[in-house]
């Protein structure tokens, strides 16, 4: 194929790129590396239940999980509705007429709450001024009564009571992180979120998670929230996977106050083995860097449910130990600290590879010419957040096309000098990514990889149409009629790819099935981390059999046209994987070195299958060219 000679600026512009990537990358990691402290959490009512049914009190309950690393606990408000319910409070309406107290308030008729306890009194007293302000400043205790001013009983048995003081106090002796879940009540002004929040605090409560299905102060009173989380020092827990309403804007807003929790639903538990369980939150913890993990019982049915579920709450904390996880207090992700210079740095660095790359597919001089000052302006551009997000994704597409193209360009005849060769460019296409979105948006989930449905599959046709191109006569291949097996082979392709497209991204609608999630659970167990099915599997092997099919066909002249297609297609094929090492590394809230590791073990044990093949293929297809 092609013999140019290639420029000594190229070789430059890699190595450059390289090194600057490896220090964004070890910034990072530095980062990544100073937060590892993981809590184990659980519900409060949830222990209650256990310890109840095990015959123990739910503060023994709660020594127990701590004595085996379950250290926090979740306390969700209460309202009147569920004070009522439990029989602690009765809510009745007074008149002027028959009640002396309505009459001396001047009111027609009030809503009057009569609680169990008197200790209850002073907590209704706050919680009313917190939520209705001036609306209650007649509020009047008479015993265990509490007249509440103008709000009616319907309204009033939806407001919010805070937590149960009998809880936190229960949760303070035993010395666990408190974490508060609330709700976002109709109407909540900006006052009423600012001072639950300082109440929270009172109450000593570390972490705020919402509850149900928004956030506290939704939309207009977000920023007060925000502001008296950072007033109070309570950090604020988004959920993983949970569709929230103001999530989204509070991790955007509130990036140096988030930490990530990640929970399974009972549902979901319910299907999986004990082992891969505890499998499953280890791997949030260790792989996706969720530092709060709120536990539920895998198990309903036990003698001893309490101690059950410290078990199972003992199994987690050993494995993340072993997997090099700290067990304490969750805090918030610092940022990298690299300066915005730096990203343009780092594009103008690579944008002499990026532009080589173009000029690959366009011999026109003027439409060079405009490639290269449009991709100097993206690299200048790196040093706000839409040009770096763009030059990443230009370098993500841009490097595994240059690995194949270099393994043309330099002749190799080497099938694993050049596999190794374009996963290096590979490997560094992912890290051009990870060195170039390096700060903290990227670290909690605010700000993720651009387009990765383009950056994987847009690589994989350019590779297999550069190759197509330079191994065939194309003019005339286009002339020829299409045969049904032709025809049929290029639908499988467009399924297969389809279908690869449905499942790439964040969040893919297309989940993987019951034999390959027990094949995943397998690899999980017995390697440092899991490779991508796609990249061992299907990409890299396919790729050692066509470099090697395209090295024996180099050698000969006369190349059959109808082998140099399949060559082509197998090369395509290939660049899968490829493209499927950048992808592993666009995914920037996993820590980085695992993502390295997935991509090394991937390459490896790809590389390993693909010889085999390759290999079988010889013996059998060329035993007679012997």
């Amino acid at each position: 194929m092609t013999q140019n000679r290639l420029p000594s600026w190229l070789w430059i512009s890699v190595a450059l790129t390289a090194i600057l990537c490896c220090y964004s990358v070890a910034q990072r990691h530095r980062v990544e590396a100073s937060n590892k402290a993981t809590t184990l959490a659980a519900e409060y009512e949830v222990v209650e239940s256990l310890a109840t049914a095990q015959g123990i009190t739910a503060e023994q309950g709660l020594r127990d999980l701590a004595a085996q690393g379950i250290k926090g606990a979740v306390i969700s408000e209460e309202i009147v509705a569920e004070m009522i319910s439990q029989g602690r409070a009765t809510l009745a309406v007074e008149y002027a007429k028959t009640s002396p107290i309505v009459k001396a308030m001047g009111l027609k008729h009030c809503s009057v709450l009569t609680v169990a306890s008197l200790a209850d009194v002073p907590r209704l007293q706050v919680s009313m001024k917190v939520r209705y302000h001036q609306l209650v400043d007649k509020m009047t205790v008479d015993g265990a009564k509490v007249y509440i001013p103008n709000v009616e009983p319907s309204v009033l048995k939806t407001t919010s009571l805070g937590l149960n003081p009998t809880q936190v106090a229960t949760v303070k002796r035993v010395g666990d992180i408190i974490i508060g879940r609330y709700s976002n009540p109709l109407g909540v002004s900006s006052q009423t979120a600012t001072e639950m929040i300082r109440w929270a605090k009172s109450q000593g409560v570390s972490l705020f998670l919402p509850q149900g299905d928004q956030v506290l102060g939704r939309r207009e009173s977000t920023e007060a929230v925000l502001t008296a989380l950072r007033e109070t020092g309570i950090h604020y827990a988004s959920p993983e996977f949970a569709k929230i309403g103001g999530d989204t804007e509070m991790v955007e807003k509130g990036q140096d106050i988030v930490v990530r929790l990640h929970s399974a639903q009972a549902a979901e538990l319910d299907k999986l083995s004990p082992v891969d369980a505890v499998d499953r939150y280890v791997k949030a913890a260790r792989e996706r860097q969720q530092h709060v993990l709120l536990l539920r019982p895998i198990s309903y049915g036990s003698d001893k449910p309490l101690a059950s579920f410290a078990e199972f709450g003992r199994d987690i904390n050993r494995k993340l130990v072993e997997q090099g996880c700290a067990i304490g207090q969750p805090k918030p992700f610092r940022d990298s600290g690299l300066p915005k210079s730096f990203f343009a740095l780092l594009g103008l660095v690579a944008a002499p590879a990026i532009w080589f790359v173009g000029t690959v597919f366009f011999s026109n001089r003027t439409l060079q010419m405009v490639g290269a000052v449009g991709i100097a302006l993206l690299g200048a551009a790196s040093i706000i957040k839409t040009g770096q997000q763009l030059m990443a994704l230009t370098g993500s597409m841009a490097f595994p096309i240059l690995g194949f193209v270099l393994f043309d360009r330099l002749k190799i005849k080497s099938v694993f000098a050049g596999y190794a060769l374009i996963s290096v460019f590979s490997v560094l296409g992912g890290l051009f990514v990870a060195g170039m979105l390096n700060g903290l948006p990227y670290f909690v989930k605010a700000a993720e990889f651009p387009m990765v449905k383009l950056s994987v599959f847009l690589p994989i046709v350019l590779v297999g149409l550069y190759f197509w191109m330079g191994l065939t006569d194309w003019k005339t291949a286009l002339k020829d009629p299409i045969t049904w097996g032709k025809a049929a082979l290029g639908l499988a392709i467009m399924a297969a790819l389809v279908l690869m497209l449905a499942r790439t991204g964040n969040d893919s609608g297309v989940g993987a099935s019951g034999g390959e999630m027990a094949f995943r659970n397998l690899l999980d167990r017995i390697l440092y981390v899991r490779p991508r099915t796609k990249e061992f599997m299907i990409g890299h092997p396919m790729l050692i059999v066509a470099l090697g099919l395209l090295v024996r066909y180099s050698k000969k002249s006369g190349q059959n046209q109808s082998a140099a297609g399949w060559i082509a297609l197998l090369l395509m094929l290939g660049a899968i994987g490829q493209t499927s090492i950048v992808n592993t590394m666009c995914h920037l809230h996993i820590p980085v070195l695992l993502s390295i590791a997935r991509a090394i073990e991937g390459i490896v044990i790809g590389c390993i299958l693909g010889a085999v093949l390759w290999v079988a293929i010889q013996r059998l297809a060329f035993a007679k060219e012997r």
